[in-house]
Order: C-alpha cells, then sequence, then structure tokens
C-alpha cells in the first residue's frame, strides 16, 4: 500500500494546500463576497456538503469544508477592512 492511496494522508495534504494557498491568494471577488454573504447560498452550500458526507465521500466533504471555511474568513476579514476603512 502506498502512502498515496492512504486516506488520511490525503485529507492531510489537500487540508494543508488549501490552507497554505489561501493565504497566498489575491482579494476574493466581487461575486463571491456577495454570494457568501447571502444567507440561502451559505445554507445550500453546506448542505451539498453533508450531501457528500452521506454519500461515502469524507475526503471531498471535507477538502470543501475547509475551503468554505477559509472563503467565509476571507470575506469576513474583507469584510472588516471595508468596514475600517471607511
Amino acid at each position: 500500500m502506498a502512502i498515496v492511496d492512504n486516506p488520511t494522508v490525503i485529507a492531510i495534504v489537500t487540508t494543508f494546500i488549501i490552507l497554505y494557498t489561501s493565504t497566498l491568494g489575491p482579494e476574493p471577488p466581487e461575486l463571491l463576497v456577495s454570494a457568501l454573504n447571502n444567507t440561502v447560498f451559505r445554507f445550500v452550500i453546506v448542505f451539498c456538503i453533508a450531501y457528500l458526507g452521506s454519500s461515502r465521500r469524507p475526503i471531498i466533504a471535507l477538502a470543501a469544508t475547509v475551503l468554505f471555511l477559509t472563503a467565509l474568513s476571507l470575506v469576513a476579514q474583507r469584510n472588516v477592512r471595508d468596514r475600517i476603512r471607511s
């Protein structure tokens, strides 16, 4: 069994890549900011993540959760910076 066949290693590497690239990424686009500020859109995303988790795809659900929370964090930081600047 190769190390890349281990789902735990894949989950850890995926999480690290998402977290590392989110700190290097540019400002989120306005379309993403407005979508993530919409409660219905966030509910649909959480529902899709829960569906992925229940359909025996926990690795994809974990990666999607980390990506979603990272995007929410970036949008929240942008909102705080915008309020401080104005």
